[in-house]
Protein backbone atom coordinates (compact mmCIF):
# COMPACT_ATOMS: atom_id res chain seq x y z
CA UNK A 1 0.00 0.00 0.00
CA UNK A 2 1.70 3.34 -1.02
CA UNK A 3 -0.04 5.23 1.45
CA UNK A 4 1.43 3.06 4.30
CA UNK A 5 4.92 3.21 2.34
CA UNK A 6 4.22 6.86 2.64
CA UNK A 7 3.66 7.29 6.40
CA UNK A 8 6.61 4.92 6.83
CA UNK A 9 9.24 7.56 4.69
CA UNK A 10 7.96 10.06 7.00
CA UNK A 11 9.32 8.32 9.79
CA UNK A 12 12.49 7.48 8.09
CA UNK A 13 12.79 10.72 6.84
CA UNK A 14 12.38 12.27 10.94
CA UNK A 15 15.17 9.42 11.95
CA UNK A 16 17.66 10.77 9.40
CA UNK A 17 16.75 14.46 11.41
CA UNK A 18 16.71 13.54 14.25
CA UNK A 19 19.31 10.60 14.59
CA UNK A 20 21.16 12.41 17.73
CA UNK A 21 17.86 12.54 19.88
CA UNK A 22 16.28 9.97 21.84
CA UNK A 23 13.69 8.80 19.76
CA UNK A 24 10.97 6.84 20.66
CA UNK A 25 9.70 3.83 19.17
CA UNK A 26 5.87 5.27 20.16
CA UNK A 27 7.04 9.15 18.60
CA UNK A 28 8.06 7.32 15.44
CA UNK A 29 4.42 5.22 15.21
CA UNK A 30 2.79 8.34 16.19
CA UNK A 31 4.49 10.16 13.13
CA UNK A 32 3.29 7.19 10.76
CA UNK A 33 -0.08 6.51 12.29
CA UNK A 34 0.20 3.26 13.00
CA UNK A 35 0.02 1.58 16.38
CA UNK A 36 3.54 0.44 17.33
CA UNK A 37 2.74 -3.08 16.69
CA UNK A 38 1.58 -2.15 12.98
CA UNK A 39 4.03 0.40 12.68
CA UNK A 40 7.04 -2.46 13.77
CA UNK A 41 5.98 -5.11 11.57
CA UNK A 42 5.26 -2.73 8.23
CA UNK A 43 8.98 -0.59 9.03
CA UNK A 44 10.55 -4.06 8.79
CA UNK A 45 8.57 -5.37 6.24
CA UNK A 46 10.01 -2.20 3.88
CA UNK A 47 13.69 -1.65 5.12
CA UNK A 48 14.74 -5.00 6.13
CA UNK A 49 15.38 -3.50 9.89
CA UNK A 50 13.59 -2.80 13.18
CA UNK A 51 13.54 0.73 13.48
CA UNK A 52 15.94 0.57 16.23
CA UNK A 53 18.36 -1.55 14.64
CA UNK A 54 17.70 1.25 11.64
CA UNK A 55 18.59 4.08 13.77
CA UNK A 56 21.90 2.52 15.02
CA UNK A 57 22.74 2.08 11.06
CA UNK A 58 22.24 5.58 10.72
CA UNK A 59 24.04 6.46 13.48
CA UNK A 60 27.13 4.34 12.52
CA UNK A 61 26.95 5.72 9.19
CA UNK A 62 26.98 9.56 10.66
CA UNK A 63 30.44 7.99 13.14
CA UNK A 64 31.96 6.92 10.21
CA UNK A 65 31.34 10.10 7.91
CA UNK A 66 32.78 12.50 11.04
CA UNK A 67 36.02 9.96 11.79
CA UNK A 68 37.02 9.92 8.14
CA UNK A 69 36.61 13.93 7.48
CA UNK A 70 36.57 15.47 10.91
CA UNK A 71 39.19 15.95 13.51
CA UNK A 72 36.42 15.86 16.26
CA UNK A 73 37.19 13.17 19.01
CA UNK A 74 35.41 10.11 19.68
CA UNK A 75 33.77 10.63 22.82
CA UNK A 76 32.61 14.02 21.46
CA UNK A 77 31.40 11.95 18.16
CA UNK A 78 29.90 9.59 20.96
CA UNK A 79 28.04 12.02 22.68
CA UNK A 80 26.97 14.39 19.72
CA UNK A 81 24.86 11.09 18.63
CA UNK A 82 23.47 10.37 21.20
CA UNK A 83 25.49 7.79 22.92
CA UNK A 84 25.80 8.15 26.82
CA UNK A 85 28.93 6.87 27.25
CA UNK A 86 32.20 6.09 24.60
CA UNK A 87 31.95 2.79 25.71
CA UNK A 88 28.21 2.14 24.35
CA UNK A 89 29.28 3.67 21.27
CA UNK A 90 32.57 1.81 20.68
CA UNK A 91 29.81 -1.18 21.42
CA UNK A 92 27.39 -0.31 18.46
CA UNK A 93 30.17 0.54 16.34
CA UNK A 94 31.79 -2.70 16.44
CA UNK A 95 28.65 -4.64 16.50
CA UNK A 96 27.96 -2.87 13.00
CA UNK A 97 31.27 -2.47 11.29
CA UNK A 98 33.12 -5.48 13.08
CA UNK A 99 35.90 -3.31 14.03
CA UNK A 100 36.39 -0.41 16.62
CA UNK A 101 36.32 3.09 16.01
CA UNK A 102 39.37 3.74 16.96
CA UNK A 103 40.79 0.90 14.31
CA UNK A 104 38.36 2.53 11.60
CA UNK A 105 40.22 5.89 12.46
CA UNK A 106 43.73 4.28 12.21
CA UNK A 107 42.54 2.85 9.02
CA UNK A 108 41.03 5.96 7.23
Amino acid sequence: NEEIKNRINLSIDYIHENYNNNISLTELANISGLSRAHYVFTFKKITGLSPHQYLIKIKIEKAKDLIKFSNISLTDIAYNLGYPALSAFTRAFKKITGISPSDFKDKR
